[in-house]
């Protein structure tokens, strides 16, 4: 019964496969149906009445998630960002699959029969997932920090901050749990409205920022421009930041005078994304986006204040 759980998962990732549509990856079908259809599968495995039946769910339940995980992580080689943004809801809507099972089966003599049907109730979801457009919804994240310094001390920092060591900043879930390389480097060739910073992550990660906006001592926005794959390949392959699931388009830093000898400092980051379930997958870029801009802010933060 067990493999006939795998198996519902193997239907379901070679479906995807074969639409190649990334938006499948965060829809209702592979986050809700599928987990409450395997926690239904291996509640009928497990003997004794619902209650007791209950009560071992958790042995069951969570050893064959862990395994489920882990023929991601090795076998369908997704990474900690996805395995993240899948494990919770699966779980949960496992549960729910599991209990539902429960409290009918005292009135089936068997319930296995069952089994074999509901394994085509992802590939029916999926197929009507694939056959419509999911909504495209726009975020915006900001974080923001005071600075005790003027914003003319700050500004030159925005255009050029080089050589970051990986104990600065501040210790954050993003960066020091799920592993995305901290920020190396950001440098600014050119002057004005038109110049291009230049991005580093870690020893691999590398993207551009086009400014198009530039007042010293005020505001600097750029557009994002990802020229290769290094993000995706050095992150979470299901994860780039310009594909049919997710467009992280612009960002900018702006600064404002407290009037006290302090500066609040802002960053804030667009994206677009496309998929069912756009409420779920905003938390984590919430999540994700906001503990990479907290890192870099107190960078900035620390830099400045130590030499002012």
């Amino acid at each position: 019964m067990v493999s006939l759980a795998v198996l519902a998962a193997g239907l379901a990732y070679a479906s995807i496969v074969i639409h190649g549509d990334g938006t499948l990856w965060s829809g209702f079908t592979f986050i809700m149906i599928l987990p409450i259809l395997i926690g239904a599968i291996l509640s009928l495995a497990t003997p004794g009445d619902y209650k007791n039946q209950f009560k071992s769910f958790f042995a069951m339940q969570f050893s064959a998630f862990g395994a489920l995980i882990l023929v991601f992580a090795i076998w369908m080689r997704e990474g900690v960002i996805c395995i993240l943004m899948i494990v919770l809801p699966w779980l949960l809507f496992a549960m729910i699959g599991s209990f539902i099972i429960s409290l009918v089966r005292h009135k089936m003599q068997t319930g296995r029969f069952f089994s074999v049907p509901l394994l085509l109730l992802p590939l029916i979801g999926l197929q009507i997932e694939a056959s419509y457009d999911p909504p495209v919804s726009n975020y915006t994240v900001t974080r923001q920090i005071e600075i005790a310094a003027a914003p003319e001390e700050i500004w030159p920092l925005l255009l050029s901050v080089d050589d970051i060591q990986q104990d600065e900043g501040r210790w954050n879930f993003t960066q020091d749990i799920v592993g995305i390389p901290r920020p190396r480097s950001a440098l600014v060739v050119g002057s004005g409205v038109g110049s291009v910073r230049f991005a580093q992550w870690g020893d691999d990660i590398r993207f551009e920022e086009h400014v198009t906006a530039w007042k010293p001592g005020h505001e600097i926005a750029w557009d994002f421009h990802f020229t290769d794959d290094s993000i995706s390949r050095y992150t979470d392959r299901h994860i780039s930041p310009d594909s049919s699931l997710l467009q992280i388009e612009s960002g900018g830093y702006s600064l404002e005078d407290m009037g006290d000898g302090r500066t609040r400092l802002t960053l804030s980051t667009h994206y677009q994304t496309q998929s069912w379930m756009h409420h779920y997958s905003s938390f984590w870029g919430n999540v994700y986006l906001g503990d990479i801009q907290k890192n870099i802010l107190w960078t900035i933060k620390d830099r400045v204040e130590s030499i002012s």
